[in-house]
Formats: structure tokens, C-alpha cells, sequence
């Protein structure tokens, strides 16, 4: 397994869900000795893409974490990735969605194409 050299998670948040799974993974790399950096993109200029660091190590990894909307990212999220520059690091796509508790059963929300891997 290949070791990586760095994550950045990219993640848009409504409710706050979003970014609290942001935080989450980003303790573990932190614990995993991983550097991570975690940016909301509702605070960055989503068009421009010069501005961020965006690592051209080998093993740079790229997460996108977001809510389910009508069964699918929501469009922001859509369009920060169409947009996001084509390259070689390894991406994953994460997104958050509510689920249902029937007793001792939890079931994972309903979501349509929100899984595109």
C-alpha cells in the first residue's frame, strides 16, 4: 500500500454534518501523521483554483465530502468538481446523508446517484 503524502478535503456543509465528518478525518490523518488540510468551499473562491495548494506529489490524495441533495451533490458541490483541475492524485467522494433509526436497526438514508465511484 502506498503511503500518502498529504490529503486535502475539499467540503461543502449545510447543517454542519459535512464539516463535523471534515473534522473527523482529519483528526485521524492527524493521528496517522498524515497532513490534511480541510477548506470548506463556501469560503474560497471556487473559480479559481491558482489560489489553493493544490499538491503535485504523487500520493496527495483529494477528498470531497457533501449532502445528499434531490438524490444527488448539490449543485455547488457539482460544479467546484467539474471545475476542480484535471490530474493524476487519487480523489474519493464522500457524501453525507440522513438515516433511520427502527429500534435496534439503523438504516442508511436514500440517496440515487450520490454514489458516483
Amino acid at each position: 500500500m502506498a503511503t500518502v503524502d498529504n490529503l486535502t478535503i475539499f467540503y461543502f456543509t449545510g447543517t454542519g454534518n459535512s464539516g463535523k465528518v471534515a473534522e473527523w478525518i482529519s483528526q485521524v490523518a492527524d493521528e496517522l501523521k498524515v497532513p490534511c488540510e480541510s477548506i470548506s468551499i463556501a469560503n474560497i473562491d471556487r473559480r479559481n483554483f491558482s489560489k489553493l495548494n493544490l499538491s503535485s506529489k504523487p500520493n496527495s490524495r483529494f477528498l470531497f465530502i457533501s449532502p445528499t441533495h434531490g438524490f444527488n451533490y448539490p449543485p455547488v458541490m457539482m460544479h467546484f468538481i467539474m471545475r476542480f483541475p484535471k490530474g493524476t492524485n487519487k480523489i474519493a467522494l464522500l457524501n453525507t446523508r440522513g438515516g433511520l433509526r427502527i429500534g435496534k436497526w439503523v438504516t442508511p438514508g436514500l440517496s440515487g446517484i450520490a454514489h458516483p465511484c
